[in-house]
């Protein structure tokens, strides 16, 4: 019989476990009425499907029927989270729901995996982080390596985003090829005992070596390559340059492709332009392929150079529907950002991109390759080949903070934004996790220019976002604002408050009367303190971003919402925020979701402002 999985839930897991050895219908309470086993399938199937975690825990325990039903749900995506993240307010935007395993539940979770329920399982997902203390995940992998012994032909897909771990241990790949080849001494070749690997829907490889060994996997779906060291792209000796085509079927049978460091993408492209096969392949290699990650850091230390031509040999990037370019460039005279972009847009032809992502590879600030990204959005064909469109997603400038003095070399354009995305009358998703940087400076001027009001001296970024509204929300947040900027001042700028922000204010008298926040070094530091609040929310969507992570698979990521900004939303979407939101949804009204910086805002099926959010 399959047991519930292992959570934080009640009942505990001494319990828990019990239930799945004990007859269930000892768990089914005394009620009157029709029997359970009277209520059809369909109808138990559409409770279980408005249940959280919990209730389902709690719902399996009434007879075994529906303990499977409920398994199926529990079972199919799992997440392994931090423990911290595990104690916060924890939503989801993926149709697949996600049950949340804390880490420290992990072994005891491992320990009662049967092969009944190791088969619900379709994806699990690690996203808890290795930091002081490295994770060590080898139980896991064994016990689902022993499984397979039993459930030969069960596919899944295993993702570990724990980059602290990848560097300390092996990926699940490596430990299952490592245990399924054995090294034959009188013919000195390694062949293989199972092909356990196969059951594997995704795959990450550290070098070109590993890749070049794997066996061909039809069932492989997804196909990672992160390689860190810059010294492996000379010294790395390959026995042939003729392409295995075992390589050449996983690469024509992949779903998703991440080329997730700038050595994997240069070592890739090196590989293919000097690389020779047995027989003639077809071009692009990739017939499959609807996912591409890519990161380029164009330097002055290898061949890193990205060449479009060279990658359109190996990827059709007109059967492409998501696509993430995490780029930049240190030259100084050098516009490779910008070509790439307008070649792509040039290539194709019946274009099906869905999902575009668009990311200044680790924000770097030097002002030629900002300039590059601000000639790419401010040119007015910049999205009009991607009509089909339903995700933008933007990240140019990352890492500047707000300062009293508004010292941002390129101002991004919010008005050429918006003339953008009224392009795209497909677009449901709009994305700008920088939007408290060179975007905001640039709204008062923005503005100023619509409201035709060319003859009063414009407004700082600090006023348009906490001084305009006058309401009493508003009032009382910004005496609360200045009263938490006073206290940090006081605290060395620690940022360490004894209470919640929250509870700070149940407790604090307002004053009756309106009064301006002041733009000076406290008030500033506060803001920027909010701000990477607002942004830690979607922590596990940018962790490990210029390494292992993508964006790409941003539905395999939690949203860690934190109750104690919803006052402080709310005073800027009163300032200024609604005001733009407005202007985006009046030039595309196909637009459901808008996350500014952290601030995410979604309307309902009748274009109305889900909780928190009202008008």
């Amino acid at each position: 019989m399959c047991q519930t999985l292992v959570s934080q839930v009640s009942p505990p897991f001494s319990q828990m476990a019990q239930m799945g050895s004990a007859s269930a219908t000892s768990y089914v309470p005394q009620i009157s009425g029709p029997s359970l086993h009277e209520i059809p399938f369909e109808v138990l199937d559409m409770i279980t499907e408005h249940l959280s975690q919990n209730d389902l825990v709690s719902f399996s325990c009434l007879s075994r029927s529906i303990r499977h039903l409920c398994n199926l749900k529990l079972y199919k995506n799992i997440l392994v989270i931090d423990d911290s993240a595990a104690e916060n307010t924890i939503t989801h935007h993926n149709t697949d729901s996600y049950t949340y395993l804390p880490v420290s539940h992990l072994r005891q979770f491992t320990s009662y995996l049967t092969p009944g329920n190791f088969k619900l399982i379709r994806k699990i997902v690690i996203h808890s982080q290795s930091n002081f203390i490295v994770h060590d995940y080898s139980m896991l992998y064994s016990k689902f390596y022993s499984l397979w012994d039993q459930t030969p032909n069960h596919n899944l897909t295993l993702i570990n985003f724990d980059i602290g771990n990848l560097r300390h241990y092996q990926s699940f790949n490596q430990f299952v090829f490592n245990n399924s080849t054995a090294f034959i001494e009188d013919e000195s070749v390694s062949r293989p005992v199972n092909f356990k690997i196969n059951n594997l829907r995704n795959w990450i490889v550290f070098n070109f070596e590993e890749l070049l060994e794997l066996p061909y996997n039809r069932n492989l779906q997804e196909l990672d390559i992160f390689i860190e060291n810059e010294s492996l792209f000379n010294s790395t000796t390959l026995t042939s340059n003729v392409v295995p085509p075992k390589l050449l079927l996983n690469l024509a049978t992949i779903q998703g492709l991440y080329l997730n460091s700038p050595i994997s993408t240069a070592m890739f492209l090196n590989y293919f332009k000097s690389a020779t096969t047995e027989q003639p392949y077809p071009v692009p290699i990739t017939h499959n392929l609807t996912k591409l990650s890519i990161t380029s850091s164009h330097t002055h230390w290898y061949e890193s150079k990205l060449s479009f031509d060279l990658m359109a040999k190996v990827i059709d990037f007109n059967k492409l529907e998501q696509l993430e370019l995490k780029l930049n460039c240190l030259h100084h005279d050098c516009n490779c950002i910008t070509e790439f972009f307008s070649k792509l847009q040039n290539s194709v032809h019946e274009p099906k991109l869905k999902k575009l992502i668009l990311i200044n590879y680790k924000s770097n600030n030097l002002k030629q390759n900002l300039y590059q990204f601000n000639t790419l959005l401010t040119s007015p064909g910049f999205l009009s080949k991607f009509e089909l469109l339903e995700s933008l997603y933007l990240n140019i400038n990352d890492f500047i903070r707000l300062d009293t003095a508004t010292n941002h070399p390129i101002l991004f354009s919010v008005e050429q934004l918006i003339r953008s995305v009224s392009c795209l009358p497909r677009l449901n998703e709009l994305i700008i996790p920088d939007f408290f940087n060179n975007w905001l400076v640039n709204l008062p001027q923005f503005f100023k220019k619509i409201d035709h009001n060319e003859d009063q001296r414009t407004k700082s970024y600090f006023d348009v976002l906490l001084n305009e509204c006058n309401c009493n929300h508003c009032s009382q947040t910004r005496h609360l604002f200045t009263s938490l900027s006073n206290y940090d001042s006081n605290n060395n700028y620690k940022h360490e408050f004894k209470k919640s922000m929250a509870s700070f204010s149940s407790s604090y008298a307002f004053p009756t009367t309106t009064i301006t926040i002041e733009n000076n070094k406290s008030t500033i530091s506060f803001l920027n303190y909010l701000i990477s609040k607002l942004k830690q929310q979607f922590k596990y969507l940018n962790q490990n971003l210029f390494s292992i992570n993508s964006i790409i698979n941003s539905n395999d990521k939690p949203f860690v919402k934190n109750n104690d900004l919803v006052d402080y939303n709310t005073l800027f979407l009163h300032n200024c925020l609604y005001k733009l939101v407005d202007l985006f949804k009046a030039a595309n009204p196909s637009i459901k979701s808008i996350n500014l910086g952290g601030v995410l805002l979604e309307y309902d099926g009748q274009d109305q402002f889900k909780a928190p959010y009202t008008r």
